[in-house]
């Protein structure tokens, strides 16, 4: 079984545990990650309880799921990151958030480059794939700089929806 806990150059990560559930509720409420993460829809504390329960359990069955991103210099909790699969029929989605003070400092590319490493290395993924809605154009030069491929795009609920593919081959290395 590979290590859970995950470090890079700027950031240590750990797996969401149920005693997280406040700081992650915060995080996925606030206004600049629900806009793109959940279509500005609030999510409740029972619905991320949830989420946990279930990253818990892939973690379990798979070695992915959701981990909690912290800055290595302070310890302070900068965002999530991970894996996870939205339904039977489909392969793991690359997922992530940085609060919004974080921004413009690299570390969201930190983060994905560092989730596909573990994935190729770790998990066996042939390839990662990730979505994000079009207006989100942090999120797709994020996407683009480590070198995943626009695969197609998606039109939900009036939304652009643009899907990303990221082969082990095709690995950017920074």
């Amino acid at each position: 079984m590979p290590n859970l806990h995950i470090e890079t150059t700027r950031l240590t990560w750990r797996p969401v545990e149920l005693t997280d559930r406040d700081r992650l509720h915060n995080l996925w409420i606030d206004r600049h990650i629900r806009r793109y993460l959940f279509d500005d829809r609030i999510v409740s504390r029972d619905w991320t309880e949830n989420e946990i329960i279930k990253s818990g359990e892939s973690f379990a069955k798979y070695n992915f799921g959701l981990w909690l991103v912290f800055a290595k210099q302070s310890d302070n909790f900068i965002g999530f990151c991970g894996y996870r699969v939205p339904d039977e029929s489909s392969e793991p989605e690359l997922l992530y958030g940085i609060k919004s003070n974080y921004w413009c400092q690299g570390l969201g590319t930190e983060v994905a480059l560092a989730a596909s490493k573990y994935a190729f290395a770790n998990l066996g993924f042939q390839r990662v794939i990730a979505s994000v809605d079009k207006p989100n154009l942090a999120s797709v030069k994020v996407l683009q700089k480590i070198g995943m491929k626009s695969d197609r795009s998606v039109c939900v609920n009036g939304t652009e929806i643009l899907y990303f593919v990221l082969k082990q081959q095709d690995l950017e290395t920074f």
